[in-house]
Formats: C-alpha cells, structure tokens, sequence
C-alpha cells in the first residue's frame, strides 16, 4: 500500500477527463510525444548504486573539508535540494550554523556581498551546478565566490580545487570545460534531463548528501511510486489520473489560476519547486494555468479574502501531512488572565492546526474554489521523493493533455536576450 493518497471528498473529475489523462500517462511512459527525448527523468529513481555512493563519497569528503558549502544554481539546480532541506530539517533560529547556503540564484548584490562577508576566512566549499555555464546569475556567483576561496585558501590550488564540485552536461558547455581544466570533481546532468525535472539527479542529491539526508530513501519513496505505475497499480495511477486530468478539466472551464495550499511551513521551499515545475512545463503556446502559492494559516490573514470571496478563477491543491511531529506542542493553560483559550487547553498545536486545515478546505469548497488534497502520512525522505515524481509525472501528464511540450521553457530565453542587449554583451 502507498502512503501518498489523494481525497476528492472537494474535487470532481468526469470519466472522461481520467481517460484522457490515461492516454497522456501511456504516451509519457512508451514516448513518441512533444519533447519525449527529455524524459530521462524517469530513470533517476533507479540510479545504479556506483554513482550513489561516489555522491555519498564526496559528500563525506566536503563535510571533512568545509565548515559549510554554498550550492550556486538558479531555478531546477538548486530549487529541489532547497526544498527537500527545508522539510526535513530545523528553521535556522535553532540556533545551527547552517551547514549549505545559496547563491547565484538571482542578481540582488546586498545579499552576495552579505554572504562574501560571512564567508571571510571560512574554509567553505563550492558546489556549482549548471547544464551550460552561460547563466548570468550563476556566473557571476561562481566568480565572485571561486575567488574568495582562493583568497582563503592563501592560493592553495589544491584546496581550491578539492573544495570545487561540478554538476554540469557530461561533455558540452563553458562549465564542462573549466571543470576539465582546473580538475574540479564533476557530476553529469543527463543530457535527457531538464532541469526543474531534475532534482533526483546529482543535481539534487548531491546537496541532500552533504546535508546528510538519506538519498537513497528519497529515491525509494521514487522508484515505488515509478514501478507501482509501471505496473498499473490503481493505487498509484489513479491519483495521478484523477489530479492531471481533474486539472485540465477545471483549466477547460475557466479556471486559470493553480494554488498549492498547505499547513505546514516546512514545505515552503517544495512550493516554491512546484510553482517552477507547472509553469514552466505549462506556460506556452498561450496556454497554461498560472502557478502561485500560499502557506496557511498565514496566508489566511493576507490572501483568504480573495481565496474565498474573490473572482471564481482558481483550483486549490493541497498538500497534508496527517502524522504529529515528534515535538509537538501542547498547548499550555494560563490562570493569571481570562483570554478565552482554556477550551484549548492540553490539546496539541498540530491538532489546532489540522481543525483548521479541515475547516478551511470545507470553507473554500464551499466558496466555489475546486479543491483537491494530497495527503502525506509524514515528512520523510520516502514519502517527498514519492511526492517529487507523482508532481513531475502530473506535469507531463498535464502538458501531453494540453498539447504541448512540457518539457522545453522557450519563453525563458527571451528576457535573456533583451538582457545582454542591455549589458552589451558581444555577440
């Protein structure tokens, strides 16, 4: 039995709409559809062990060496690792040094200049992951960051380049040819792998490795999702069936707006990755539903008037975790005051937090918003890989169902372009 499962308790999806959906997950599966050479993504799951434990090697190695990492990537290289990081492990205030940080994930020069700074005289690492090597954002934090640990390392190339690890095309791009010419340690992206699809690869496992995240749990949570659809196992294809084609069903209607919703603050980052992976796979061709988010109960107080009263254009996902965390907290009863919280007295703050979950999907059904929940037993490395392909099998699903190539991003190259005009960049 799986642990993901979906409730449709708040969501409709015609037959017809989930034999639609079938004939979309067969064309995935066997190719022959838009963009079918790029779906090498449907392998990492079953990674040969060799390449698993060189990962789990140079991890080790960059643990030893470092007092901590920075990840430089932009968009799919760095987005996954983010966001499994955040769902398993503490917020920053707990008072831990974080042990990866980010960069090059976009041109804001107070926030570099604020990590140069509290990078000075630390023995730190790199991890730089690029297919090409020609994005800006990157670059230019590879370079600035590349020569900082030079300057620490007191030219030590030996230092500098054990410190330096690769992830990039396995024979193409400027980042290939600087990682054979300085000798860095290297990772390949499967050339069949784009990148918001990317994070089972080195790309994301990498980063989970030096963080000390089990990849290969992650990987299993995968790969049994992967083989129980491979099978045909209802219990895996009709979630999927019925999230796909209940998406396009509200997309034919008029709905144009996608929110993935959630109680739990530690998935932000997944929201993040998720917003990356639907509207880069679905945005073209002047199609596609528009991918936001919103953490509740936050969010609640922000854009819950609009969620609930507003213009009827939005589909909500919802994604649960049902399992307490192992420090929960109890809610503590106060004498000195009357505040009217005694009712809540010894009950714990993830059940307040699933009543008003509950309340909330019954509130926005009710409101006219079509709602379709996932539920997740608990937060592990399992249960997100599983998590992590069901949503990039959706989105190809999704794409084949619209029509369109859900894994190229053509529009991304046109700010690019009106950019280097702009910094007058020789052509």
């Amino acid at each position: 039995m799986l642990p993901l499962y979906t409730d449709t308790n708040f969501a409709t999806i015609s037959p017809k709409s989930q034999e639609e959906a079938r004939i979309a997950l067969n064309q995935l599966l066997e190719g022959g559809g838009l963009g079918s050479e790029y779906r090498g993504w449907l392998n990492l799951p079953f990674a040969e062990p060799a390449l698993l434990e060189e990962i789990e090697t140079v991890a080790r190695d960059l643990h030893t060496r470092t007092e901590c990492v920075v990840c430089i990537g932009i968009g799919g290289s760095y987005l996954g690792a983010k966001a499994v990081i955040e769902a398993l492990t503490p917020p920053s205030f707990c008072g831990e040094t974080p042990s990866l940080l980010f960069a090059g994930h976009h041109l804001d020069s107070c926030y570099l200049s604020h990590l140069q700074n509290y990078l000075k005289g630390k023995s730190f690492g790199i991890i730089y992951i690029s297919k090409s090597g020609g994005t800006l954002e990157p670059s230019i934090a590879f370079h600035q960051l590349r020569h900082l640990l030079v300057e620490n390392a007191k030219g030590d190339e030996e230092v500098t380049r054990n410190n330096i690890v690769v992830i990039t095309d396995p024979e193409h791009g400027s980042l290939r040819a600087i990682a054979t010419q300085e000798g860095y340690r290297s990772f390949s992206i499967p050339p069949s792998v784009g990148g918001r699809y990317s994070v089972l690869s080195a790309v994301g496992l990498l980063p989970l490795a030096y963080c000390d995240i089990d990849i290969r749990k992650l990987l299993h949570g995968a790969r049994d999702l992967a083989s129980a659809i491979s099978r045909g196992e209802d219990e895996a294809v009709m979630p999927l069936l019925s999230y796909a084609g209940w998406r396009i069903e509200e997309y034919r209607k008029g709905k144009k707006i996608e929110i993935f919703s959630t109680f739990s603050s530690a998935l932000h980052s997944l929201q993040e990755w998720w917003k990356q992976l639907f509207a880069e796979s679905e945005g073209k061709n002047g199609k596609g539903i528009f991918s936001t988010t919103a953490t509740f109960s936050t969010d609640l107080h922000s854009l819950g008037q609009w969620i609930q009263d507003g213009e009827r254009s939005i589909i909500e996902t919802m994604v649960s975790v049902e399992e307490s965390p192992e420090n929960d907290v109890v809610i503590q009863g106060e004498e000195h005051f009357k505040d009217g919280l005694d009712y809540l007295t010894g009950r714990s703050l993830h059940w307040v937090n699933r009543q008003a979950e509950e309340a909330t999907c019954i509130a926005h059904s009710e409101g006219g918003v079509p709602l379709f929940r996932i539920k997740l037993p608990r937060l592990d490395e399992y249960n997100l890989g599983m998590l992590i392909l069901f949503f990039e099998m959706a989105a190809g699903v999704s794409g084949y169902m619209m029509q369109i190539n859900p894994f190229d991003q053509p529009g991304v190259e046109a700010y690019k372009q009106k950019m280097n005009q702009l910094l007058e960049k020789p052509v």
